[in-house]
């Protein structure tokens, strides 16, 4: 989300994709997420996000 999969995984160590796409499908999650609940005009709370 936003920083190339290839420098990610130079920063984070991880020596395949498939390492990294634990975490980076995690983090889209959480986006999905919070654009739903900006979309519905409502407030997240932290155990939606759990």
């Amino acid at each position: 989300m936003g920083v190339d999969p290839t420098h990610a995984r130079k920063l984070t160590g991880h020596q395949s994709e498939k390492a990294l796409e634990r975490y980076t499908l995690r983090g889209e999650q959480e986006a999905a997420i919070a654009a739903y609940y900006r979309a519905v005009g409502e407030e997240m709370e932290k155990q939606d996000l759990e």
